[in-house]
């Protein structure tokens, strides 16, 4: 668990030292921060960007020696699983912490309504972390445990399914492409996703909670279906489609 842990946090760090940042776009970077921040909005995005890499490559360092250190001793007990998830819990705040001064560099940069989606995936994650990780991860930890039967993985291509259909038949979220004309130019994260919260896209969501959960209670999956059922409660509620989807019951079901 540990090791994927640090395999994500090295994808961050390839994303965000990738592909996805050139000099050349730097002036219509530069030209969105000045119209939506003043003239050193550019200046202190780079520097929360900079920071961002630092704090992540310091994360993934401590990670990676801790983990050296647990595999090396051959008396760990049988509680290590138990501290094994509390670590990653610290982690996930200490993720949280750091997430939050980077979104806080670059809002100057953002539109309004890049700032408000924003905004909404911070609360958002803030609620999931504090939910999995109450009681120093037990609800993590239980997952973990759970025994990963046949029909679970039979059913792998219909999760993904799920999700697919999900994406092929919904757009909750889209890069915007006004006022700038040349805003594919813009590089990620000077640009960012805006949420469309609407009927379609919230039953979307539904559809495939749905789905998911169906899947899982199908194989008597009691403790995953019960923890991605409570993360996808707490996703539709932040969003604001729980109250959308409670005006028309027909299409909305609670579990």
């Amino acid at each position: 668990m540990r090791q994927r842990h640090i395999d994500q946090l090295k994808k961050i760090i390839f994303f965000m030292r990738g592909k996805y940042f050139y000099e050349t776009h730097e002036v219509f970077a530069r030209e969105k921060c000045e119209i939506n921040g003043g003239s050193t909005a550019y200046d202190t995005a780079i520097r929360g960007l900079e920071s961002f890499n630092n704090s992540i490559h310091s994360m993934l360092n401590a990670i990676e020696i801790n983990l050296s250190h647990s595999t090396s001793n051959i008396s760990e007990d049988l509680t290590s699983k138990d501290e094994d998830f509390e670590e990653i819990c610290r982690d996930f705040h200490t993720w949280e912490d750091v997430v939050t001064l980077a979104v806080d560099a670059f809002k100057p940069c953002w539109d309004l309504d890049e700032r408000q989606s924003a905004e909404i995936v911070m609360v958002t994650m803030s609620r999931i972390i504090e939910h999995v990780c109450e009681n120093n991860g037990s609800r993590l930890l239980a997952y973990s445990k759970a025994p990963e039967s046949e029909c679970f993985i039979a059913r792998t291509d219909r999760f993904r399914a799920c999700y697919r259909n999900y994406v092929i038949t919904t757009d909750i979220v889209a890069y915007k492409s006004v006022p700038f004309t040349k805003n594919r130019e813009i590089p990620i994260p000077f640009r960012v996703p805006v949420f469309k919260i609407n009927l379609k896209e919230c039953s979307g969501m539904d559809v495939m909670h749905k789905c998911f959960v169906r899947e899982l209670d199908t194989c008597k999956e009691e403790t995953r279906s019960n923890l991605i059922n409570s993360i996808f409660n707490i996703i539709t509620k932040e969003l604001g489609c729980e109250a959308l989807l409670n005006k028309t019951p027909a299409t909305h079901t609670t579990y």
